[in-house]
């Protein structure tokens, strides 16, 4: 993995741009019934590999999609955060979402993970709006967005069913950082 890109990184973490060699863990967390639970069911090899080839697409594309997310202390991969193109009721913003592999739940990866990505997409890629499209019932994900300073805005539809629609902007999260230095 040493010629992926490093997106950003934390003390405890590292965000980089996946490879195909990323497939097999990536698969493993996709299989989890727990862990798709609120990402539309656990998800075939082949679907997980769709999906990978889709994101490897994106960063030319883009620049960015969702970044595999590596434990400093180990070098394995523990989740997956980043970006997305969704559309909502005919407008298309940047969602920021996240999956962690279970054995990881509980830990601040999650928080430690978005918050990064967001600093990085406010600061390095000049966006000024994020959303996250959180399920109904996906309390860990709502205290993750609450937690990086998104507000909840509305409910709305999402691939189908309900999802709540969290916000924030880079001058809310300048403001915020602002008021933490004081």
């Amino acid at each position: 993995m040493a010629n992926s890109p490093i997106v950003c990184e934390t003390s405890r973490l590292i965000l980089r741009h996946f490879t195909m060699d990323d497939f097999e863990p990536l698969a493993a967390m996709h299989s989890d019934p727990e862990v798709s639970r609120f990402l539309g069911g656990v998800k075939t090899k082949e679907q997980t590999h769709q999906r990978l080839l889709e994101w490897l697409s994106e960063y030319e594309r883009y620049g960015f999609s969702k970044w595999a997310v590596i434990l400093r202390a180990t070098g394995e991969l523990v989740g997956r955060c980043g970006l997305s193109p969704e559309e909502i009721d005919g407008v298309t913003d940047w969602e920021l979402g996240w999956t962690f592999a279970h054995a990881h739940w509980g830990n601040g990866y999650a928080t430690e993970a978005a918050s990064a990505a967001m600093d990085h997409c406010f600061r390095n890629l000049g966006l000024q709006r994020l959303i996250s499209l959180i399920r109904p019932g996906n309390f860990a994900s709502v205290r993750v967005a609450q937690r990086i300073g998104m507000t909840h805005e509305r409910l709305v539809q999402w691939n189908n069913a309900p999802a709540d629609l969290y916000s924030a902007s880079a001058a809310q999260r300048t403001k915020s950082s602002a008021a933490q230095v004081k």
